[in-house]
C-alpha cells in the first residue's frame, strides 16, 4: 500500500502539481485524500497487529471489510479522476490502472477466502504478488 502511495505521488500527483496546471486544486485534493487513506490504513494495521483477532473475530472482520471497502472506493475514485485530467500525457495510465486493479483483486481474494488466515491479512496482505 505504501509503495503504491509513493508511486502515485511521484509519478502522478507531483508532476502535475509542479506543472502549474489549472487542475492543481483537484490534484492537491487527490494527494491529500491519498495521504489520509494511508494514515487510516496504518491505524487499522496497528490496531489489529497485536490484537487477539480470534477472540474479537466479529469486530476484526467488520473492520477489515470496512477498510477494504474504503481502499477500493478511494482507488476507483482516484483512477477516474486521474483519467479525466487533460495532463494524462504525463502519466503511465496503464501502470496506475494495473496497480489499482492488483490491490482491488487482493481485497477480493481475502473477502472470498472469508479471512481464513486473519493474521496474514494484517501482516502481509498488501505485499505485491509480483512486479506490476
Amino acid at each position: 500500500m505504501q509503495a503504491f502511495q509513493l508511486y502515485k505521488h511521484k509519478t502522478i500527483f507531483d508532476p502535475i502539481l509542479a506543472s502549474g496546471s489549472p487542475d492543481r486544486a483537484l490534484v492537491e485534493k487527490l494527494k491529500v485524500d491519498c495521504i489520509m487513506l494511508g494514515h487510516e490504513y496504518d491505524a487499522y494495521r496497528q490496531r489489529w497487529a497485536k490484537a487477539d483477532i480470534e477472540r474479537n473475530w466479529k469486530e476484526f472482520r467488520l473492520s477489515a471489510l470496512t477498510m477494504m471497502t474504503a481502499i477500493r472506493k478511494s482507488l476507483a475514485e482516484q483512477d477516474a479522476a486521474v483519467r479525466a485530467l487533460p495532463e494524462r500525457i504525463f502519466l503511465d495510465d496503464l501502470a496506475f490502472h494495473r496497480a489499482a486493479t492488483a490491490i482491488r483483486r487482493r481485497t477480493d481474494d481475502h473477502a472470498r477466502a472469508g479471512f481464513s488466515n486473519p493474521r496474514a491479512l494484517i501482516t502481509s496482505a498488501w505485499r505485491p504478488r509480483s512486479r506490476i
